[in-house]
């Protein structure tokens, strides 16, 4: 009976969704050695346990990540189970547990975010049977958070709309906006016809300066070494 060999599994694991995340033309993820910690713990409790879901140990994948020494701005976690009694080879386990978690939206969907850097992945055996639990954890840290500046020299007060929630700034006010995750910025005014100033994809390092224009407000945007328009 094959018997794979978990530390190449985890790291085959890491390449099959870093081949997956190139094709679809986004970034890298990296080991990150506490997230491979609060993987490594959790694949372990599951692997004992007859629970099985994100929150079997009463805690949140973040919470298993912040015990585990990381400071997250973002996290996501898949978790995969597989079973076989005729045993598995070190690559078909890894094959199993990504395409599993392709061939599933909500998996695939973490998997493949845009916005994470960090990876951390373990593999455990259940102690009496041929399943193994997989535990893939994605993260982005605090330290790596989104930060756009707003600044109203218009003289008037205006509304921005942001991830769902809406914040008002006073004039001659400045702001600094810290996200975990870039979105759009929709600025308003009351007395606008349809109170819509102006949208933008806020990115990391943008300075949005609102200014007076005739009866209304204009937006200036400053995106990181780009001149003012």
């Amino acid at each position: 009976m094959p018997t794979p060999d978990i530390p190449q599994v985890e790291i085959a694991i890491v390449e099959l969704t870093n081949a997956v995340r190139k094709q679809h033309s986004l970034g890298e993820v990296k080991p990150d050695p506490e997230l491979e910690k609060a993987a490594r713990e959790y694949a372990r409790f599951l692997a004992g346990s007859p629970a099985f879901s994100h929150t079997a140990d009463g805690r949140q994948p973040a919470d298993r990540a912040k015990a585990a020494g990381y400071e997250p701005c973002f996290i996501s976690e898949n978790l995969s189970s597989n079973l076989d009694s005729r045993g598995f080879e070190t690559r078909q386990l890894a094959r199993e547990a990504v395409h599993g978690w392709l061939n599933s939206p909500g998996h695939r969907k973490n998997l493949l975010m845009e916005h994470v850097v960090d990876i951390g992945v373990a593999v455990a055996k259940a102690p009496d049977e041929q399943r193994y639990v997989s535990v893939q954890m994605f993260g982005r840290p605090y330290a790596l958070a989104y930060q756009f500046r707003i600044n109203n020299a218009s003289g008037r007060t205006v509304t921005y709309e942001f991830l769902d929630r809406a914040h008002d700034i006073k004039p001659r006010y400045m702001t600094r906006h810290t996200a975990c995750l870039p979105g759009q910025i929709t600025f308003k005014l009351p007395t606008a016809e349809d109170g819509v100033i102006a949208r933008y994809q806020a990115r990391d390092g943008d300075i949005f300066v609102l200014r007076r224009r005739h009866s209304g407000v204009k937006v200036e945007v400053t995106r990181a070494g780009e001149a003012a328009h």
